[in-house]
This record gives C-alpha cells, sequence and structure tokens, in this order.
C-alpha cells in the first residue's frame, strides 16, 4: 500500500525508482553466464517483464519515452555486435527467446481478443508521415521545413560538412525499419508508425555532428525557426479567446453530471474549415478542438465520454453506467448525428463550431448559453422520434 500511495503523491519520483529498479535487475540478470552465454543488456528486457507481473507499471508516456530510448540503446549495440561477427548468431539467439517471452504474454492477456486487424497506410501517405514532425499551421512552412531539415544532412554528409558516427548511423537504421514495418492502427490505437517518424525526424538533428556547415544554411535555418515560433505565438494567443469562451459556457454545469460533445464535421462544414477560422486545425487538417471537452472533467469535474473509454490504451475499466454511455456515443459525432442521436444518460450537449452551424432542433434540446464558438445545450427530450 506504501508503494501505491508514493505513486500518487509522487508520480515523477515512482517512475524514476521503476525505471532504475528495472535497470539494475535487468544488468545483474545479463551478467549471469553459463557457459560463457549471458544476455548482456537484453536482461532488462527480463527484468521488465518480472516488474509488469508484479503489476509495478508506468504510465503510458513514460512507456512510450522508454521504447524510444530502448531503440536508440539497441542501435548501439547493433554497432558494437557488428564489429564482433562471430557473436551475431549468438546473441541473435538470445534475442529470439527474449522476444519470445512477450509475445506469449500478450497472447494471453486481454488485448488478444481486443480484435482489429493491422492497418497500413498507401506507401506514399506513410513516406509524407517523415514530414510529421514539422506540422504547423501553415503547410507551406511546414513543407519548407521538412524539406530544409531533411537535405541538409543528406547534402551535408556527401559535402563532408559534418559526419554521423556509427552507433548513431545504426540507432536510425533501426528507427526506418521499424517505422516501414509498423502498422498506422492497430488494436484501437492508431499514429502507431507516426512515432517513429517523429523519432527519426529527432535523430537528423542529434546525429549529424556538424563540420563546416555555411553560413547561409545556418541563416536558413534561424529565419525557419523564427519563424515557426512566432507563428506558434500568434496561434496560441488567438487560442485563448476560444479557451475563455469554453470556460464560461461550462459554468451552469457541475460535478458528476455528463456532457454530450459535438462539433461541426469536416465534410458538414467544408468551408469553414477549409478557411480556418482562429487556427482551429493544423496545416495537415488534424483539429485542435476534439480534446477541448476534456475541460469538463478537469475543470468541472463532469464526465466526458472520450476519456479512459479505449480499452486498447488505457488500463482502466470504465465503470458502468458511463461504460455504457460511452459505447452509446463512439467517436465525437458531428451536428447532423447530434440532432436525431439518443442522448439519454447525458444532461447537457456542448456543441463545438456553434459559431458555424444552426441551433440543435428546438423540440429536444434548449439553448443555455454561448460564447463566441460554442454553445451549451440542456436536453429536453432525449431519444428522437420514431
Amino acid at each position: 500500500k506504501w508503494l501505491a500511495d508514493f505513486a500518487a503523491s509522487q508520480p515523477v519520483a515512482y517512475a524514476v525508482l521503476i525505471l532504475a529498479g528495472v535497470a539494475i535487475s535487468g544488468l545483474v540478470i545479463g551478467h549471469i553466464k553459463v557457459r560463457g552465454i549471458g544476455l548482456g543488456v537484453a536482461g532488462v528486457l527480463f527484468a521488465g517483464i518480472l516488474f509488469g507481473h508484479w503489476q509495478l507499471t508506468l504510465p503510458a508516456e513514460t512507456l512510450g519515452f522508454v521504447r524510444d530510448f530502448g531503440l536508440l540503446i539497441g542501435g548501439t549495440e547493433l554497432f558494437r555486435v557488428s564489429q564482433e561477427p562471430r557473436s551475431c548468431i549468438r546473441r541473435g539467439l538470445v534475442l529470439f527467446a527474449v522476444f519470445t517471452a512477450p509475445a506469449g504474454l500478450y497472447a494471453a492477456s486481454a488485448l488478444q481478443p481486443l480484435g482489429g486487424d493491422a492497418e497500413y497506410l498507401p506507401f506514399g501517405e506513410k513516406l509524407l508521415q517523415l514530414a510529421t514532425i514539422f506540422t504547423n499551421y501553415v503547410w507551406m512552412l511546414d513543407m519548407a521545413t521538412a524539406a530544409v531539415a531533411f537535405a541538409v544532412p543528406i547534402v551535408g554528409l556527401s559535402l563532408r560538412w559534418g559526419r554521423v558516427p556509427g552507433p548513431a548511423a545504426c540507432s536510425i537504421v533501426l528507427i526506418m525499419i521499424a517505422f516501414l514495418a509498423a502498422p498506422f492502427a492497430w488494436k484501437g490505437t492508431y499514429l502507431l508508425d507516426t512515432r517513429f517518424a517523429v523519432l527519426l525526424g529527432f535523430m537528423l538533428f542529434a546525429a549529424f555532428v556538424p563540420r563546416h556547415v555555411p553560413r547561409a544554411v545556418t541563416g536558413t535555418f534561424a529565419l525557419l525557426f523564427a519563424a515557426r515560433m512566432v507563428l506558434v505565438i500568434v496561434v496560441w494567443s488567438d487560442h485563448r479567446t476560444d479557451l475563455a469562451d469554453l470556460r464560461h459556457v461550462l459554468q451552469p454545469v457541475q460535478p458528476g453530471q455528463a456532457i454530450y460533445v459535438a462539433e461541426a464535421g469536416q465534410q458538414e462544414r467544408s468551408a469553414y474549415w477549409a478557411a480556418n477560422p482562429h487556427w482551429r486545425a493544423l496545416s495537415d487538417g488534424t483539429r485542435m478542438d476534439e480534446h477541448l471537452g476534456a475541460l469538463a472533467i478537469i475543470e468541472r469535474r463532469a464526465y466526458w465520454p472520450f476519456q479512459f473509454d479505449m480499452p486498447s490504451q488505457q488500463p482502466i475499466v470504465t465503470q458502468e453506467a458511463y461504460r455504457t454511455l460511452a459505447q452509446k456515443v463512439g467517436y465525437v459525432p458531428d451536428w447532423a448525428e447530434t440532432s436525431t442521436a439518443d442522448v439519454c444518460g447525458f444532461d447537457y450537449v456542448l456543441l463545438m463550431e456553434a459559431d458555424a452551424l444552426p441551433d440543435l432542433p428546438a423540440e429536444r434540446f434548449r439553448l443555455l448559453v454561448r460564447s463566441g464558438f460554442v454553445a451549451l445545450y440542456t436536453i429536453t427530450k432525449c431519444a428522437a422520434a420514431s
């Protein structure tokens, strides 16, 4: 119990403690040799399996960091192994044994029967994700940044402006293989390959060691960086208005009440989203408003049906009757879907982009408060007429 209390009160220290425990235990396991054969750094994987069995786990965002960091360490280890060809087969067999155990645990876990085949993007769209790390609010600026960021290390290597150390090169190769092999979506989790694309973008800068880069190139980098930072300042300043409107509209909501969140669909109001008022979407079309309903949880202690409701992403089971409400909603509905939806069990409807939409049907919803781009409705008739 003391460990659970410690994890709740000091989450950062708890995460460091668990990571340190796994690392130290793994190194101890790795140093154990039988007839000259040992696990080496792969012992950390076995230690991680043991800690997971004892339910000493970390938040998903921390695990993502550990996964990416592990790829970098794996690249360094691969480079070292390449210098000792005779050890490749022996280490390969050890790694095969190491990964067999997690595969067996997965087969026995609750994720295995969850369903959902792997979904791969077309190859052209997959390669386009390499520019994801540079996604901002202006498409031309993003593409220019991506082009310069990828071209400079490649051209720099050919013109000997700098170098990439061997261990870093191995890490880049491993990340690229993982990116090409990973699906876009699997078992309710999305953007799997995108995460490797982001890591690869960071590695372009981390791995390239400059020697004599022309001033024109460094000046171009500086201008692009300054332009992007100015744009972010402008956009985030504009977003403060939307947040103020949302906070004002949510004031009538009481703790424990349930909020049905709806939005203007991109097909439903294509002209509105093409104009992109107040920078409510990134240059690739990713909307920036779909998580704003979480303020109902954070600031009003109300229920918003898109938090902890995906079994593939959170080790939390939503209790009834909230689970039924989440299953009823599915994904964020648009105005047309909301007009005829069964909203029984909810107290309010929060309508995003209300400045681009007509009012919800008066026979079922009563407008309570409107401010800027958002409106809050009370529900007078929860089920549509059949």
